[in-house]
């Protein structure tokens, strides 16, 4: 048979009577119910029980086969191993103090009858008369919560079997789920959290502001409450243990509102991610060794050639028997060497050791006219500079000196790839809804292949004399703006290298 759902939670007492309620009035409209009711006397005895209760939980035909008889013996039976009976007899001695006149027992395991097992929540009402003078008389109202419970019991074995720690915070910060897994990252059981021990541990700060719990130390807080209106974030943080052992966990926040639309709860998983933390740092050590060995490895190869001409060059002069002229030469190539040798351990430093870029409010066409008129008294005869500026285009915020030297590097190397005569176009545009784009574009030979994706290397140069430091503190200043570089072929020929950055938003003052 199928299970009888409630359709009214805990409703008030069906009857109002004086002496023994009238039958024909309650039978009519306690049938009308899809849960179990019954009426039990002040002696004791069950005087009426609704289909409901007779069908699905007596398993009678018909109600006389149990009315009359003591309601002790017949809920004794529905509730035979289980707690239930001893439940109920405890709320029935506080029935009859209860303010409202009635008590509730939740999540009855009804066991009678080899049937599968059934949950009820019992409602007993003591009748009164108008007086409101209790005269004895009991009704039982059995809700069936099966699926619910079964719901219930569901839930709460994903929560203890989830392998991730989940746990549930209210407006007021209190804890109120705490899982198995959460037990195991954090060293503290559930029911110590859930009473509120330990609060004054790290773990349990509050990392919402608004929240009186928040933690003004310093500290970055172990969850964020249900005051947290907004979205509260994701991500990864570090939480100390009860031991005093570090850990990283993920955490994801899910809010959970009430019937006003107003968040009730905040649910939280969080994932241990210490291992991946542990080997992402030994990953970045690795690559630190790795990134250190081919600097030295460069650097190494960067001294040793012009150490090797300087040697020979130092040979010819401390030999006697040398012309003058060569050691006149040697002495030159010396000279030039150590110049060199200087260039080199400058840009290397420069690389090394970045300036921060002193960021203001900035006209990019300003920028990039002043490099240009800093190039031409530099440039050879017959180059040709052609600017094609986008009209009102939003400023940016910039180093001025710094981005001077990333344009005068793209078009030195632009007029460097080109022949004696050439065009060098730079053009500037909106790149999206938020950034501009600078393109600096030559008529060269392009970008061979094997090249391409070594440009940005440090210490790789196309050039024979080429320090290979050029276009990685081009990078290397571009990424600490915020930006990104780009370099590609054009289709009908030579290579274009373009530059984005993010558009200064309108009303933001200088250095903002």
């Amino acid at each position: 048979m199928k299970s009888p759902v409630a359709r009214t939670k805990n409703p008030q007492p069906a009857v109002r009577c004086e002496g023994e309620p009238s039958r024909e009035r309650f039978e009519e409209l306690c049938e009308r119910f899809d849960h179990g009711i019954a009426l039990v006397d002040s002696r004791g005895i069950l005087r009426w029980c609704n289909s409901v209760l007779v069908d699905f939980y007596l398993q009678a035909d018909s109600p006389a086969a149990w009315q009359g008889k003591r309601a002790q013996d017949l809920f004794r039976l529905l509730f035979q191993g289980s707690d239930g009976w001893s439940r109920i007899r405890a709320a029935l001695r506080r029935l009859h103090h209860s303010p409202k006149g009635r008590v509730e027992i939740a999540d009855l395991a009804v066991t009678w009858g080899g049937r599968p097992q059934t949950y009820v929540q019992l409602v007993i009402c003591a009748l009164k008369p108008g007086a409101g003078r209790s005269i004895g008389w009991e009704a039982w109202y059995f809700y069936d919560v099966t699926s619910h419970r079964k719901s219930e019991l569901n839930l709460q074995a994903l929560l203890q079997h989830s392998t991730d720690g989940i746990f549930a915070v209210d407006s007021e910060c209190r804890l109120r789920v705490f899982n198995e897994a959460c037990e195991r990252l954090t060293g503290w059981r559930a029911e110590e959290v859930l009473a509120g021990q330990g609060l004054e541990s790290p773990l349990f700060r509050c990392a919402h502001p608004a929240c009186s719990r928040f933690s003004d130390a310093g500290e970055s807080g172990g969850f964020f409450c249900a005051r947290a209106q907004e979205s509260v974030p994701r991500g990864e943080r570090p939480l100390v243990s009860r031991t005093g052992e570090t850990f990283w966990v993920e955490v994801t926040y899910a809010p959970m509102y009430d019937s006003q639309g107003r968040i009730a709860l905040v649910l939280g998983i969080m994932r241990d991610v210490t291992q991946r933390h542990q080997l992402e740092e030994q990953l970045r050590v690795t690559r630190q060794l790795a990134t250190l060995g081919e600097l030295a490895s460069a650097v190494a190869h960067e001294i040793k050639n012009p150490l090797g001409i300087i040697h020979s060059s130092a040979e010819i002069l401390i030999n006697p028997n040398r012309p003058d002229e060569q050691k006149r030469q040697a002495a030159e190539f010396i000279r030039d060497e150590t110049r060199r040798l200087d260039d080199r351990i400058q840009a290397f430093l420069k690389f090394s050791r970045p300036k921060p870029p002193d960021m203001k409010r900035q006209s990019i066409h300003k920028v990039l006219t002043q490099t240009i008129i800093a190039y031409q008294t530099l440039a050879r005869e017959g180059l040709t500079i052609e600017t094609h500026y986008e009209h009102n285009l939003p400023h940016v915020h910039i180093d001025a000196d710094q981005m001077q030297q990333v344009f005068l590097n793209l078009i030195m190397n632009a007029d460097q790839a080109m022949d004696s005569r050439g065009v060098i176009r730079i053009r500037t545009g909106m790149h999206g809804d938020h950034q501009i784009a600078i393109e600096v574009r030559d008529h060269g030979p392009g970008i061979r292949e094997e090249d391409a994706e070594h440009l940005f290397e440090l210490f790789y140069s196309t050039k024979p004399r080429g320090t290979g430091l050029g276009l990685p503190i081009v990078m290397q200043i571009v990424l600490a703006h915020g930006g990104q570089i780009e370099a590609r072929n054009c289709p009908d020929g030579g290579a274009s290298f373009v530059v984005t950055l993010p558009a200064a938003a309108d009303g933001d003052e200088a250095g903002a």
